[in-house]
């Protein structure tokens, strides 16, 4: 059986705030993982500096996107899509993050975003938490509810395009991080 290879994803949210500083990181990571074996890196920038800081992979380094469009094309004022990034050398794509669920970004929209990314040959980087963890379990029937209507009618042979990324809302910016206890927890479930 083959080994999977680690992943890590860098989110860079909205920074930098210059091209040359967006160029100067992926040099930097390009240095410091040139010797990784069993890792993949994902850069994830802002979607201005995307198409002046991708490549072909390079030492394990991919370019991913934070977010895409369903929609192929049409009238969708400043949003991009699929296709779009993958022109540029995007194999990577966040969709469904906390961020963009709580400016209104329902389950179906991000099945959605999910299809148009696998769609493109892309893998779909599926963000889900919850934004609290009770005592009885059933944040487990929320996370497995957004599993399940993320990947709603996706085709079984292209799930291994799938990352599944668990981000606990009520971690975020907490004084406390999340224990790796329920971190194995929640890898299990």
């Amino acid at each position: 059986m083959k080994k999977q290879k680690k992943l890590v994803v860098g989110n860079w949210k909205m920074n930098p705030q210059s091209l040359d500083e967006a160029k100067e990181i992926v040099r930097e990571v390009k240095k410091i993982t040139a010797k990784l074996k069993k890792t993949e890196v994902v850069l994830c920038p802002p979607f201005v500096y995307v198409g002046s800081v991708s490549s072909s992979p390079k030492n394990n380094i991919y370019f991913g996107a934070q977010d895409a469009h369903p929609e192929a094309s049409g009238s969708f004022t400043g949003e991009v899509s699929s296709s779009q990034l993958y022109q540029f050398g995007v194999r990577f794509v966040i969709v469904g993050h906390s961020e963009r669920r709580k400016m209104g970004e329902s389950d179906e929209l991000v099945n959605k975003k999910v299809k148009s990314v696998l769609g493109e040959g892309m893998t779909a980087i599926l963000c889900v938490g919850e934004d609290k963890r009770d005592h009885h379990g059933e944040y487990f029937n929320f996370i497995k509810s957004q599993i399940l209507l993320g990947l709603k009618d996706v085709q079984k042979k292209v799930l291994l395009r799938v990352v599944i990324a668990y981000e606990p809302i009520w971690a975020i910016g907490a004084k406390e991080a999340v224990k790796p206890s329920e971190l194995h927890e929640m890898s299990i479930f």
